[in-house]
């Protein structure tokens, strides 16, 4: 009879067990997919351009849905593309990218061979296609708009 009462108290523990693990997942929207653990980098369009700290070991994992790679969600929690953030610190000549600006920036743009090294600075922002980096405001501007002066907005 114990023998009995122990393999039917394990099999009621083995069930209940797998139900609460199945149950406390999420089922994740469009663009999304559950994970154990949370991963480090930008989330939202907020985060882009500025530095994520990562909990590394220390921090809690719980299963939950996060954005695909090259996602992040909007204003409405919605994932979207990273590129179509209007964000890069309210920069909306800016679009996520490498934030290398050499060879693209007001001070050397015009250069011809110019050597430039090829890392990119991480959860970092980069100018829209025909624009250049201006040094000074830190903002995107068009060719030749050097003088014009627009509110200071940084880049991280």
């Amino acid at each position: 009879m114990s023998k009995l009462f122990v393999i039917v108290f394990v099999a009621t523990y083995w069930v209940y067990f797998i139900h609460s693990e199945v149950v406390k997942r999420e089922v994740c929207k469009e663009n999304e997919v559950n994970v154990e653990c949370a991963h480090c980098g930008p989330k939202t369009c907020e985060d882009l351009g500025h530095p994520i700290p990562c909990g590394g070991a220390t921090s809690l994992c719980r299963p939950q849905c996060v954005c695909l790679d090259g996602m992040v969600r909007d204003v409405n929690g919605t994932c979207i593309p990273k590129g179509e953030c209007p964000s890069c610190n309210g920069d909306f000549n800016a679009t996520s990218g490498c934030g290398n600006h050499c060879g693209n920036s007001c001070s050397d743009y015009k250069e011809v061979n110019k050597t430039c090294y090829s890392g990119c600075r991480y959860n970092s922002c980069s100018c829209r296609e025909g624009y250049v980096y201006h040094d000074e405001l830190r903002v995107c501007v068009l060719p030749g708009k050097f003088l014009l002066r627009t509110p200071k907005v940084e880049f991280k």
